[in-house]
């Protein structure tokens, strides 16, 4: 007896109703809410970044401190999520560095007060760019929720804007398991900086990571430099004598 071939899978219903609710949430979210003009002019590197954000499925992002990398790619995925574009916005780092544990048990308090710190850097800058009370909206609907990186291993993002900070702490396997996590309709960036690598490991992933992804059709590597510094011009001489004083330490001490 002949089999006959499926078209494709169903969605089960549960999954839609999901897929249903939070289409309409969105909605919602959308017609209440607007994005504050900002106080500042973008600089070029940065409307580049975006429009590579835009574009791009699978997006890393390297710079010293002060270089908006956090901010552009919190921008960049409103302005998407405005646009119907996408869903929802996920914002990730890693956390077993700071806490020394999967689980986040050595940190005090509640799971919510123990990812407070490491939610807060996004919350500055989303706070550029929507009324508090938006943003306090949409994180309680779950359109914008922070999850810690590890947590992220064996879900499927669908419809969704990830953001991975920090991710020169992460080894060649959680790159993997994480960017596999993508799903259809997302967007996934890694930011960081090279030079601020917490889990004291001679090879940091990131290059590693940049090759894996080079020339792949909707990847992309961008790069922010000292001089793109738009915190505090004060910050390019720190930095500066950091990296005199450092390459002249023993290899040994650099970690420590």
């Amino acid at each position: 007896m002949a089999v006959k071939k499926r078209e494709g899978k169903r969605v089960p219903r549960y999954a839609q109703e999901d897929i249903d609710s939070i289409s309409s949430i969105h909605k919602v979210a959308k017609e209440f809410m607007r994005m504050k003009r900002l106080k500042f002019n973008l600089t070029d590197k940065q409307k580049e970044l975006i429009e590579i954000l835009k574009s791009n499925k699978i997006i890393t992002v390297t710079g010293p401190p002060g270089t908006s990398k956090t901010f552009i790619a919190c921008y960049a995925a409103m302005q998407m999520f405005m646009s119907e574009e996408r869903q929802k916005i996920i914002l990730s780092k890693p956390t077993e560095v700071l806490s020394g544990t999967k689980d986040l048990g050595a940190l005090p308090g509640s799971l919510e007060e123990k990812l407070k710190e490491y939610v807060e850097s996004f919350i500055d800058a989303f706070d550029e760019f929507l009324e508090t009370k938006d943003f306090k909206h949409l994180w309680a609907e779950k359109l914008i929720e922070f999850k810690p990186a590890q947590f992220l291993r064996g879900r499927t993002l669908k419809d969704s804007f990830i953001i991975i900070d920090e991710f020169q702490n992460f080894d060649i396997k959680a790159l993997k398991s994480i960017v596999t996590r993508l799903g259809r309709n997302s967007t996934i960036v890694f930011m960081g900086d090279t030079k601020q690598n917490d889990i004291g490991k001679k090879y940091v992933a990131v290059d590693f990571f940049n090759k894996v992804i080079d020339g792949i059709d909707g990847c992309a590597s961008f790069q922010f430099k000292k001089e793109d510094i738009v915190r505090e011009k004060i910050l390019i001489d720190i930095i500066d004598r950091f990296e005199e004083l450092e390459s002249e330490m023993p290899d040994t001490m650099k970690n420590t």
